[in-house]
């Protein structure tokens, strides 16, 4: 029999992405941030380019968790081979004060970024099934 470590779970949905919590051990939480994205085409398309500029804005708007033990990643794929593709921004960290509302507020300003530079490129976020 496993230990119990998740303690805390919230999913906040949004019209193009959602957005989870959750507190492992009453010290760490995580985060994820989900989204789909679409081509109007089929072609494949070479996103590393496009990743990289995710990962930087990722970072610096998130640069206020690099106070204290934290991990960002960002999952998606550097090419895109259908039409529709995923990517997800996780983030890990020590718990401080209020952090629920300072991780809302960061990732809507956030998404608002990432969908007008998924815009430049020709690409259109949804939110996942």
């Amino acid at each position: 029999m496993g230990r119990k470590r998740k303690n805390f779970s919230k999913k906040c949905i949004y019209d193009n992405f959602y957005l989870t919590f959750d507190v492992y051990k009453k010290k760490v939480a995580y985060f994820k941030i989900r989204f789909d994205y679409e081509s109007d085409d089929e072609t494949k398309q070479n996103i590393k380019k496009l990743k990289k500029e995710l990962e930087l804005l990722f970072k610096k708007q998130f640069q206020y968790l690099e106070r204290s033990r934290h991990i960002m990643e960002v999952e998606m794929a550097d090419e895109m081979r259908q039409e529709t593709a995923r990517c997800s921004l996780n983030g890990y960290f020590l718990i401080f004060d209020e952090y629920e509302e300072f991780i809302i507020a960061h990732t809507e300003n956030l998404m608002e970024k990432i969908e007008i530079l998924f815009g430049n490129n020709n690409l259109k976020l949804k939110l996942p099934k």
